[in-house]
């Protein structure tokens, strides 16, 4: 989600599918225990692919290809976010309440950790922090990743870049826009998502053991409290979540290897995987304003099952606009599909 390569493996596209439909689940209100199971993995999966693709360029080029595939659609989530909020402030008579909020919001690139009186409306971005955050995180990436500083060297840079965003997110509450705080912890599984494009020529004997360690660190982690990266929390300690996210998005890489020998249910995740940003971007619009209270009753009496049918509905209402919208010219500049 984000970046396009010239050349696709139709594994990936497969995984990017699996991990879209995960994102939208996330956001179900399923139970505590299902949603933790997503939230363990799902967005820095995007963020491990996102780093095996990466490729350095020069320091302009960088900027204008993330600015156009990052910025461009997140600029309009965000008119479309302020767009709805009016016509929720119309139907509501707020007076430009909501509006105002999202449009604020929207600028600031999310909502500052504690109120501030002049912030006081800002409200939250939903997903749309990831798009900011991967923008800075290629930003960083580009000064870091080329450099002659040894590798665990960076690791370290890396982690205490990260331990100083997660103490200031918990005690100091310094306002730093854009989700630039998240990235800053989004930029270790970037940076081991970057490491394992070398790696994947190793023996086989390692990659098994490999997989085997980062499956149990995931395991650990399902049990420990959750992680989430836009909020600078790791439940676990950022190595051990990043480890178990590692461990589950391998998992979740060998199913996709399988499901490609599968041809129909291959070319639809694959079909989700290619569009998986412009998936993303109109689920972060219909997300804060999706009427859950008029399915309340529904779902007190059905539980789980409820959610998953619901669940379904809103996937396959996001894969038709989806399908609808890449044949025209507009949205394939703005997503950047050529």
């Amino acid at each position: 989600m984000g970046i396009q390569e010239k050349t696709r493996d139709q594994t990936f596209d497969i995984l990017k599918g699996l991990l879209i439909l995960f994102v939208i689940a996330g956001h179900g209100h399923f139970s505590y225990g299902i949603e933790h199971f997503f939230f363990s993995f799902h967005m820095p999966a995007f963020f491990f692919v996102s780093g095996y693709f990466y490729k350095t360029r020069p320091l302009k080029e960088e900027l204008s290809v993330d600015f156009r595939r990052l910025i461009v659609p997140y600029l309009f989530s965000c008119t479309l976010l302020v767009l709805v909020a009016l016509l929720e402030d119309v139907l509501c008579g707020t007076l430009w309440q909501s509006t105002s909020a999202h449009a604020l919001t929207g600028l600031l690139g999310g909502p500052p950790i504690i109120p501030l009186p002049i912030l006081n409306k800002v409200v939250e971005l939903g997903p749309l922090w990831f798009l900011t955050a991967l923008f800075f995180v290629r930003i960083m990436a580009h000064f870091l990743f080329p450099s002659k500083i040894p590798q665990w060297l960076k690791a370290i840079i890396i982690f205490l870049l990260c331990i100083a965003c997660m103490k200031n997110s918990a005690r100091f509450h310094v306002f730093i826009p854009w989700y630039i705080p998240s990235a800053c912890c989004a930029l270790g599984f970037f940076f081991v998502g970057n490491l394992l494009k070398p790696f994947s020529n190793a023996s086989a004997k390692y990659k098994w053991m490999l997989l085997i360690f980062t499956v149990l660190c995931w395991g650990y982690c399902l049990l420990k409290s959750g992680m989430a990266i836009n909020a600078c929390q790791f439940g676990a300690h950022y190595i051990g979540d990043l480890a178990g996210a590692l461990g589950a998005t391998l998992v979740f890489y060998l199913l996709s290897r399988g499901i490609s020998k599968n041809k129909p249910l291959s070319n639809f995740l694959s079909f989700a995987g290619k569009y998986s940003l412009v998936i993303f971007c109109f689920h972060a619009v219909e997300c804060p304003f999706f009427p859950w209270k008029t399915f309340e009753p529904f779902i007190q009496d059905y539980g789980q099952l409820a959610n998953f049918a619901i669940f379904l509905v809103r996937a396959g209402i996001l894969l038709l606009i989806t399908r609808c919208v890449i044949g025209i010219d507009f949205f394939k500049k703005i997503f950047g599909y050529r």
